[in-house]
């Protein structure tokens, strides 16, 4: 495996732990305005993205406006933002625009996953103990 490919995955690894970690019942309760606010940072980070980009907004809304329920509603949310940043990770012509709302989405979530890293934890898994 090439090392571009080794840093592919990783980035992709931070993004799926964002995705992960997300309180998406949060998130769409609080776009709902049926939820309380949210101290979860990657669900803030989705929230100013989809607030700061209109056709984020739109999409998004129709997505919770089709679900027969908010459960559904909260299962589409999540699963269309894990196809966008597939599609983004996945599609070199998709990270070429660096003002777009997924680039800017994606670089908050991998910024802000690398920052909770306890990377004491990290280094320690990685020392040699011989």
């Amino acid at each position: 495996m090439s090392w571009v490919e080794s840093l592919r995955l990783f980035v992709w690894d931070l993004l799926r732990s964002a995705l992960a970690y997300a309180d998406w019942d949060a998130l769409v309760g609080i776009l709902t305005d049926e939820g309380e606010t949210s101290e979860n940072l990657f669900t803030w980070t989705f929230y100013r993205a989809i607030m700061d980009d209109n056709q984020l907004q739109q999409d998004v809304s129709t997505l919770i406006g089709e679900a027969q329920s908010i459960y559904a509603g909260v299962d589409a949310v999540k699963g269309w933002f894990e196809s966008q940043l597939n599609t983004w990770m996945t599609v070199p012509a998709a990270r070429q625009h660096r003002n777009s709302a997924m680039s800017t989405l994606a670089s908050g979530l991998i910024q802000n996953t690398y920052s909770v890293i306890y990377w004491e934890h990290v280094a320690r898994a990685f020392r040699d103990e011989y």
